[in-house]
């Protein structure tokens, strides 16, 4: 497919249909997830059957143990061939036991006010979301330039209004308490903690 000039002129296509939006998502996305390139897996599963034919083919002698090996590289490397409730991420990528604590607030809730670092997840598991916070994910805060929530509208803390609340509920993890506003945090670090999953907690107003 790509050894000649002729055979690249027959994979231009897929050649487009894979860089473009590779390229687009590389300079163009300011939070990057590769995991949005979800739909250019098939043009890459080509990619690697056509390289283990040609690998085949010039190794004629062992094809049958060149194709085996590359199949059990492919397969130790995390590849999933069926669905899974849960996956595991990276061994450094921080997987909070968010939903532990929402079902303790869920247990315990009185219509207090609830306040989410990620307040889409509150809306998600306890049906209500009062404020969210702001923080950015990435780390660069020369972009964090909004004034409210930008899934579900909603306003943004601060301390001056969060000392006026007499009854709530807050969620934030290590990520999000790391990153927010420090008189936020300041403040956050001396209310008290109702749940510490460690990763991720609830603090009562």
């Amino acid at each position: 497919m790509l050894s000649s000039l002729k055979e690249v002129k027959k994979s231009s296509l897929l050649l487009i249909a894979f860089f473009v939006p590779l390229i687009i998502i590389s300079f163009g996305v300011y939070l990057l997830h590769y995991r949005y390139l979800f739909f250019i897996l098939p043009i890459l599963f080509i990619f690697a059957a056509y390289l283990i034919v040609k690998l085949s083919t010039y190794l004629k002698k062992i094809e049958t143990l060149a194709i085996v090996g590359v199949s059990i590289i492919v397969l130790l490397n995390g590849f999933n061939f069926l669905p899974k409730s849960n996956y595991d991420l990276e061994p450094l990528t921080p997987q909070p036991n968010f939903k532990e604590v929402y079902t303790y607030i869920n247990e315990h809730y009185d219509n207090e006010v609830i306040i989410d670092a990620y307040p889409v997840l509150s809306k998600i598991y306890l049906n209500k979301v009062d404020y969210a916070m702001k923080f950015s994910l990435t780390g660069r805060q020369d972009k964090l330039n909004l004034t409210r929530d930008y899934y579900l509208d909603l306003p943004f803390i601060n301390v001056k209004t969060l000392k006026e609340i007499k009854e709530c509920y807050l969620i934030v993890d290590e990520l999000a308490l790391e990153r927010i506003d420090k008189e936020l945090k300041d403040y956050i670090n001396n209310m008290t903690i109702v749940i510490d999953l460690n990763e991720v907690k609830a603090y009562k107003c």
